[in-house]
């Protein structure tokens, strides 16, 4: 799909082939939307908001910021494995952890993750589903993914602040 914007005319979809350059310019840019999931997901609890809508956004938010810092990490190698990880927050962690060399999740952290991922992965978080009928408090919880989302996202920050390129539009740290 074609786009006209004065002089310029996007198309629309993925681009063929990036420069490291553009690459790194993207995969800033999906780590900025990630930030900005898990900051309307944070004001939406403080504010109170749906609690599915919440969690989705916390689930999206974290989904998009590992992807885009694995995608930092190596491009190339990480590019064509997004659509395998698909919205499986498990999968998407797991490859983090190994690429970046960190500790596993603590059991109740990754017990935690598990359950929100599998009502993130199948979609239960966006639309009506059963859980819909079930009374308040029925969801999964999110405290120890939520704080360690803010551990991922302050350390991100200031390693990402620390190179070459320009800040992270939005990307101020999170009180998470």
């Amino acid at each position: 799909m074609r786009i006209p914007a004065g002089r310029i005319v996007f198309e629309l979809g993925e681009p063929k082939k990036l420069t490291e350059h553009g690459q790194r310019l993207s995969a800033r840019k999906l780590y900025a939307k990630g930030q900005s999931f898990v900051a309307a997901a944070i004001l939406l609890r403080q504010r109170g908001g749906v609690e599915d809508v919440v969690l989705h956004c916390l689930c999206q938010g974290t989904e998009i910021m590992l992807k885009a810092l694995l995608l930092l990490l190596d491009y190339k190698t990480y590019k064509p494995r997004m659509t395998k990880y698909g919205h499986d927050l498990e999968q998407v962690v797991a490859a983090a952890v190994k690429a970046f060399g960190v500790r596993p999740l603590r059991p109740a952290v990754a017990q935690e993750l598990k359950v929100l991922s599998a009502f993130y992965r199948k979609h239960l978080l966006r639309y009506d589903a059963l859980h819909d009928l079930l009374p308040a408090g029925s969801l999964p919880s999110d405290r120890a993914l939520l704080l360690k989302v803010g551990a991922v996202m302050r350390l991100a920050h200031r390693k990402l602040s620390a190179g070459d390129d320009p800040p992270i539009e939005g990307s101020a740290p999170s009180s998470a």
